[in-house]
């Protein structure tokens, strides 16, 4: 039963790749069948017999609705993620960065305006270097779920 599953991976897989045309034909077919049906007056005769007319229409959805979904999702959801790296300052540490002062007035007696020191900006330098801490490949967990990549 295993061929079926590759069968059905390699028709659509086929179609995935070409979506796009997919999709504009698939919408012209469906404008020309629907001129068609009003022409030749159909949506009369479903009216007429609804219960043929649903032992056709429900095999149909069934199957149109997730080959749709499956063909068109992908160009409204995010398949990849681009983050930049962490920068790391270089020779900036934690104990060089100058607390900000508060809002409200200080009980702390403040030190002479000569001996202030201007605060370090947080801001990472030109000279800064990304910091790779870790990297990895990863791939799907089974056939259905076939995400792969790496990761840094």
């Amino acid at each position: 039963m295993a061929w079926l599953g590759d069968l059905g991976s390699a028709i659509l897989g086929g179609l995935y790749d070409l979506r796009v045309p997919v999709a504009i034909g698939s919408a012209v077919v469906a404008v020309g069948l629907l001129v068609l049906a009003r022409r030749r007056s159909w949506f009369g005769q479903a009216r007429r017999h609804p219960r043929a007319s649903a032992a056709v229409l429900v095999p149909f959805v069934a199957l149109v609705l997730p080959i749709g979904w499956y063909l068109a999702s992908p160009l409204v959801l995010s398949a990849s993620i681009n983050e930049p790296p962490p920068v790391v300052a270089g020779g900036s540490t934690p104990a060089s960065v100058a607390p900000s002062a508060p809002a409200g007035p200080s009980l702390e007696p403040r030190p002479p305006a000569s001996a202030a020191t201007p605060p370090a900006t947080a801001t990472p330098s030109a000279s800064a270097t990304p910091l790779l801490a870790r990297t990895g490949a990863f791939h799907g967990s089974d056939e259905f779920h076939f995400g792969r990549g790496s990761a840094r």
